[in-house]
């Protein structure tokens, strides 16, 4: 199995088939302006297809596991094992779940911290166990995103079958190769200064820009995701990911691929009783023109839709609203490149209504 630096990542780049960012030739540098995961980057570095790696996160913890990647092969890897051991320790307890809760509590301080320091009792944390916490959360965390509220304190809560998802899993650190360079800043306008005499490619994957509740789009995402990059609502994650497109443009960057949200199709939905799938009985696409207008403006003179993020919860029968009609909001996702060779157009992606169908 493949080895990734933060398991359940949101956002994260996994399917080859639909995410191609690499079309073939050997770059001199990547830069990734947000890091996130590394789901592609970190493979690219370890196949060549990549030389060396600059990175920006904005959110310390997972700057933290980039460090561990690339300075401490062993240690993260074993300070997880180590609070896996100590999640496991439940016998001499009288609830399991409470126990359980305890330290998920104790790894939420940690991570809260925002750095190496002390908890509440005065113990000090280890060096590993900032990244760690990190690791962990996300993989015990309830749908396995990290989020945090306006006060930048965690608003996540205890998976109910955490006891499988830890049973018989195991954190190994992905390899860093020696003779690679990787660079790790903390603000994405960091990543872009002079780049490479050889061929640089960037990939642009922020935090997604999706226009939130109003009249004719329902659906808007949590305001939760505000302290590390902005509420995705925000007009001001739009201007972040036009700024990181355009200073891969005037960096030199020979290949640039960019990701975001394209733009909303609703559907009414009506459920006509309670075993019957539900039935479209209307659907409008939004256009997001200022979004399309803008990479069109920058030289990408057409993207790919890859289709929709949600269709787990668009095509979802719920039987409770059986009787009842409703609208979905479901977003797509679209895919933006400049010079390097063409991806898209071989790559088939269904449309939700041939998911469902």
């Amino acid at each position: 199995m493949e080895q990734m630096l933060i398991p359940r990542y949101p956002g994260a780049k996994s399917n080859r088939n639909k995410y191609p960012v690499w079309d073939g030739r050997t770059y001199a540098q990547a830069v990734i302006p947000f890091a996130g995961s590394g789901r592609w980057s970190i493979p690219a570095l370890q196949k060549g297809h990549v030389r060396s790696l600059t990175v920006a996160d904005a959110d310390p913890a997972v700057r933290a596991v980039w460090r561990e990647f690339t300075t401490r092969p062993w240690g993260l890897s074993q300070r997880v094992e180590r609070w896996l051991d100590i999640l496991k320790d439940w016998a001499d307890h009288q609830s399991k779940d409470d126990y359980a809760k305890e330290v998920f509590q104790k790894l939420c301080e940690i991570h809260d911290s925002f750095g190496y320091g002390f908890d509440e009792d005065g113990q000090s944390f280890h060096r590993y166990d900032y990244a760690a916490a990190k690791i962990l959360l996300h993989k015990l965390c309830f749908g396995g995103n990290v989020r945090s509220n306006a006060q930048g304190k965690l608003n996540i809560s205890l998976r109910k079958d955490w006891a499988d998802a830890v049973h018989d899993w195991y954190y190994e650190l992905p390899w860093c190769p020696p003779s690679r360079e990787v660079k790790i800043h903390a603000d994405w306008s960091e990543c872009f200064g002079r780049q490479s005499a050889d061929e640089v490619i960037a990939f642009v994957d922020p935090p997604y820009y999706a226009p939130g509740n109003s009249p004719r789009v329902k659906g808007g995402m949590s305001k939760a995701y505000s302290v590390h990059g902005g509420n995705p609502n925000d007009a001001a994650v739009l201007e972040m990911f036009k700024g990181a497109v355009e200073a891969a443009i005037n960096s030199g960057c020979d290949r640039i691929v960019a990701t975001n949200y394209w733009g909303h199709w609703l559907q009414t939905i009506e459920h006509t009783d309670q075993w019957s799938q539900p039935k479209i009985i209307d659907s409008q696409w939004v256009e997001y023109e200022e979004t399309t207008q803008f990479m069109r403006s920058m030289g990408f003179e057409w993207f790919h839709d890859l289709g929709s993020l949600q269709s787990m919860n668009n095509i979802n029968f719920n039987a409770a609203k059986a009787g009842m009609t409703e609208q979905r909001t479901i977003r797509h996702e679209g895919w933006w490149e400049l010079g390097g060779v063409r991806q898209h157009g071989r790559v088939h992606q269904m449309s939700l209504l041939e998911v469902a169908a």
